[in-house]
């Protein structure tokens, strides 16, 4: 029996619960293993402190040539052996809790206000673009090599729309997420109408002195006593603190 592909996109929000379900289970199975590594780790060490114990007190050098040599240097090579398997195994548990770590803030690394607000900027962008290749533009418009671009037809047009509709798809769901993130207060709905020159914002953890508020960033200054601005423009999203310029 012949199998047909289905190559319709599936819902942003199926995709989405699909993929927070699946790295909560990850993050899970991380942790535990991490648990099971720190254990291992926390036996390596006594054991390594047990052998430590076992060697001759207040550092005694080995007696070369006297009878107690051999039982000497293997009690120090198990202490330096048990030693250096409980830095390996202290080592394992490290990376483990590091990995599990990472697999725990990931979905929320994913949905923090700034990602989110970069995202749906990004999909503006790309809708618009397949909204001039769907309708027609003007390429190099204003220049001695403006040149029309007829609207995409056949199947290439079918291509794009699809893409335009998983687009849209997906622009819906991330706005919706926006939207609950503003009405919870966790992120502020900053533009233009609200940022001034003069005043100084907070960007990925670092205060700068806004320029000029244009209508989708803020130019920065890099030095602000000397007027020097930073080639850095900083999207209205991506602010996540705000000082007026009178306090």
């Amino acid at each position: 029996m012949a199998l047909e592909a289905d190559d319709t996109a599936r819902p942003v929000a199926e995709v989405e619960a699909d993929r927070a379900a699946r790295q909560e289970a990850r993050a899970k199975a991380l942790a535990e293993k991490a648990q099971r590594k720190a254990a291992r780790a926390a036996d390596a060490q006594r054991a390594a402190d047990a052998a430590a114990a076992r060697l001759p007190e207040g550092g005694e050098p080995i007696k070369v040539g006297h009878h107690s040599e051999t039982r000497h240097r293997n009690v120090i090579d198990r202490a330096w052996n048990a030693q250096g398997r409980a830095i390996r195994a202290d080592e394992d548990a490290t990376e483990a809790q590091r990995r599990a770590s990472a697999a725990t803030n990931t979905t929320a690394h994913r949905y923090s206000p700034a990602i989110v607000a970069g995202r749906i900027d990004r999909l503006e962008a790309e809708g618009r673009k397949l909204a001039r290749q769907l309708d027609g533009y003007t390429a190099d418009r204003g220049t001695p090599y403006a040149e029309a671009i007829p609207a995409a037809t056949g199947r290439r047009r079918e291509a794009i729309q699809a893409d335009a509709t998983e687009n849209a798809d997906a622009l819906a769901y991330w706005r919706g997420v926006r939207a609950q993130q503003l009405a919870a207060g966790e992120a502020a709905d900053y533009s233009a109408e609200t940022i001034h020159a003069g005043d100084r914002i907070k960007v990925g953890g670092t205060w700068w002195t806004v320029a000029r508020a244009n209508a989708k960033t803020c130019a920065l200054y890099f030095d602000a006593e000397r007027k020097i601005t930073s080639s850095y423009r900083a999207p209205y999203g991506k602010i996540t603190s705000h000082q007026p310029a009178s306090k």
